[in-house]
């Protein structure tokens, strides 16, 4: 299936299978803007993709870490969205999905993931300065 209308995978789906030759695969979710970002580019440049859904990834590959039982750059590369979750108070939105529980509760056991963790209440007064359009929302939290 190309382009926007792909389905996420489910426990019990068909593996993807290997991309056809002259296809790109593009792990999304259709509402993800930067994924979004990649569809217009491709769509806009007349390439030919199949796009993969990766809500259900880890129930498919029953592994801990999206690149496998360790973690990967792709792990690196979402966490700092599910960092986020409990500031912007939508932490809830993970409670129907334990694998996707487990991969943040492992992703905050690792020891790169714990030496960047931004306090919530520092990124909270972040917000509140930047939202304000104070200039001193970007030092917020520094100690001079």
């Amino acid at each position: 299936m190309s382009g926007e209308s792909a389905r996420s995978l489910a426990k019990g789906s068909a593996p993807p299978g290997p991309v056809p030759e002259g296809l790109i695969r593009v792990y999304s979710m259709r509402f993800c803007p930067f994924a979004q970002r990649t569809r217009l580019v491709l769509k806009a440049k007349g390439i030919e993709w199949r796009v993969t859904e990766d809500c259900q990834i880890l129930d498919y590959q029953n592994t801990t870490f999206f690149g496998g039982d360790h973690i990967s750059m792709i792990d690196y590369l979402l966490w700092p969205w599910f960092e986020r979750l409990d500031v912007y108070g939508i932490a809830d939105c993970v409670n129907h999905t334990p694998t996707l529980r487990l991969w943040i509760a492992a992703m905050k056991q690792d020891p790169t993931v714990c030496a960047l963790l931004i306090d919530k209440n520092i990124f909270l007064g972040f917000l509140n300065l930047y939202f304000q359009n104070n200039p001193n929302a970007f030092d917020f939290g520094l100690i001079c």
